[in-house]
């Protein structure tokens, strides 16, 4: 099996198929409150990051982020990670980490990650990788 790390700027169709599908679970996962189809995953890669991950060609897992500043300090400039979801039983946590990790550090002050319900991967991971746990975060629905 071949592994390819791609940066996203166009979305094939099997990528679509894939976001959609991916989109969908997360979605459910949150109680769906959010409207997919009208998210412009486009026009958050021309002003933002998103890689890809395949497997054999065939789309295994995303990580996103978007860029901001630090509310206290607006002259940084701060990667924070938005989308990280992966098929399990595959290489691509590892593989999209380190690619989001070294675009980060070519292109922000800080990197921000979290670690969600289908990442498949572990605090003592991120640990090894230099990253230092400044919070937990919380959802509360209204």
């Amino acid at each position: 099996m071949t592994y390819t790390v791609k940066r996203l700027r166009h979305l094939g169709t099997g990528d679509e198929n894939f976001l959609a599908a991916m989109a969908t679970k997360n979605n459910e996962a949150y109680g769906n409150p959010y409207d997919w189809y009208d998210f412009d995953f486009q026009n958050f890669c021309d002003k933002h990051v998103a890689f890809m991950c395949y497997r054999d060609d065939v789309p295994v897992g995303i990580i996103a982020g978007r860029f901001g500043t630090s509310v206290f300090d607006p002259g940084l400039k701060v990667l924070r990670q938005t989308v990280f979801w992966t098929v399990p039983g595959t290489r691509a946590v590892k593989l999209l980490l380190e690619e989001f990790i070294d675009f980060g550090k070519s292109n922000a002050d800080h990197i921000l990650t979290s670690i969600g319900t289908e990442t498949n991967l572990k605090p003592e991971s991120l640990e090894k990788l230099g990253f230092k746990k400044l919070e937990t975060l919380y959802r509360l629905e209204n």
